[in-house]
C-alpha cells in the first residue's frame, strides 16, 4: 500500500480522496444521479441547479415555496446510516452557525437506494473563496468566534464534526461575522454506537489532527486542530505545515512537523495581533489534551474581539 501524501495543491491520486488543500470543488456539471431520479421524492422542489460535487455527494439548489433550499444527494449507497446520523444530529441543534436541515428522504436510482438530505440554502461564499482576500484582524476574530459557536453546539451534544475545512464553512451574506458550519456527513457521536471501524482516516487529510493521521478516533479537540489549520490558511494563504511551492510530503513527515515546536512559521501571521498567534498556537498543539475546549476557545476569541 502506497503512502498518503500531504501537498500544497491537494492530495495525490494514491490518497483515494478527491478533496484538496485549495478546496476547489471538482464539479463536472454532470450529476452522478440525475435529477429525474430525485424529483419524485421531492415534488415540491422546482428549478433544480447542480451547485457542487464532492466525494460523498452531489449538491443541488432548488426552489421550494419561493425559497432556495439545498438537496444533498449521497451518491454512496452505503451511506444511509451516516445520513440518518447527520439528520438526527442537526435536528437536535439550533444555531445560526450550523446549517439547518429540514428532512431526509430515500430515492432509488439504477435499482439502488440513496439518501437525499434537504437543508437550508446559505447565500454566501465558502471560506475557501473568501480567503482570496486576506481578512482583517477584526474579520478573522469574528469568524473564529462564529465557527466556535457552531462547534460548541456540536460538542455540547458529544458530536465531533471530523471534517472542518474552508469548503465546509460558508459566510452567510458574505459576512465574516456570520460563518456557518455545514456538511456533517462525517460526524461522530461519542455516545452512540460507532459507525467507523478503526484504524481509519475519516475526513480530509490536509485538515486532520495528528491523532486522525495516526488512524486513531477523532475526539472533540480534533475539531479544534482542524479549525487551527483552516484559520491559518485563511489568514496567510498557506498551510501551516506545507512550505509554499513544496512538492508532496509524506504523512510521516507531516506528523514530524506537527510535533516540532519550530513549526509553523509564525512570521506568516505577523500582520495580526499577538493574541491571534497565541490562539492559533493553542489550536495547533500536537497533543489533544493541550488544546483548548471549544468553550474556552470561544471565550478567548471573544476577548480578542474586544481588543481589536
Amino acid at each position: 500500500m502506497r503512502n498518503q501524501r500531504l501537498t500544497k495543491s491537494g492530495l495525490n491520486k494514491t490518497s483515494g480522496f478527491a478533496n484538496s488543500l485549495t478546496g476547489v470543488a471538482g464539479s463536472s456539471n454532470s450529476p452522478r444521479i440525475p435529477f429525474s431520479a430525485i424529483a419524485p421524492a421531492f415534488p415540491e422542489a422546482d428549478d433544480p441547479s447542480l451547485l457542487d460535487q464532492g466525494g460523498q455527494s452531489d449538491v443541488w439548489r432548488v426552489t421550494v415555496n419561493g425559497q432556495h433550499e439545498v438537496l444533498r444527494v449521497l451518491v454512496n449507497p452505503g451511506s444511509a446510516a451516516r445520513a440518518k446520523q447527520e439528520m438526527a444530529a442537526l435536528q437536535a441543534i439550533s444555531s445560526d452557525h450550523v446549517m439547518s436541515v429540514r428532512d431526509i428522504r430515500s430515492i432509488v436510482h439504477a435499482g439502488t437506494e440513496h439518501q437525499v438530505v434537504r437543508a437550508e440554502f446559505i447565500d454566501g461564499p465558502s471560506l475557501e473563496l473568501a480567503r482570496q482576500t486576506t481578512p482583517t484582524s477584526e474579520q478573522l476574530c469574528h469568524c473564529t468566534a462564529g465557527i466556535l459557536e457552531g462547534i460548541l453546539k456540536l460538542h455540547n451534544r458529544a458530536l465531533v464534526h471530523r471534517d472542518l475545512k474552508p469548503l465546509n464553512v460558508l459566510l452567510r451574506d458574505g459576512d465574516w461575522a456570520k460563518p456557518v458550519v455545514l456538511d456533517l456527513g462525517y460526524i461522530r457521536d461519542l455516545v452512540g454506537p460507532p459507525l467507523t471501524q478503526y484504524p481509519a482516516r475519516i475526513g480530509t487529510v490536509p485538515f486532520m489532527a495528528p491523532e486522525q493521521l495516526r488512524h486513531e478516533p477523532a475526539g472533540l479537540r480534533s475539531d479544534i486542530y482542524a479549525l487551527g489549520i483552516t484559520l491559518f490558511l485563511v489568514a496567510t494563504g498557506t498551510h501551516p505545515f506545507v512550505v509554499d511551492g513544496e512538492p508532496d510530503i509524506e504523512i510521516d513527515e507531516a506528523l514530524r512537523r506537527m510535533a516540532d515546536p519550530t513549526w509553523p512559521d509564525w512570521d506568516r501571521v505577523k500582520n495580526f495581533p499577538p493574541g491571534v498567534q497565541e490562539l492559533l498556537a493553542g489550536f495547533l498543539e500536537f497533543e489533544p489534551f493541550q488544546r483548548p475546549s471549544a468553550r474556552k476557545a470561544l471565550k478567548s476569541a471573544n476577548d480578542l474581539i474586544k481588543e481589536t
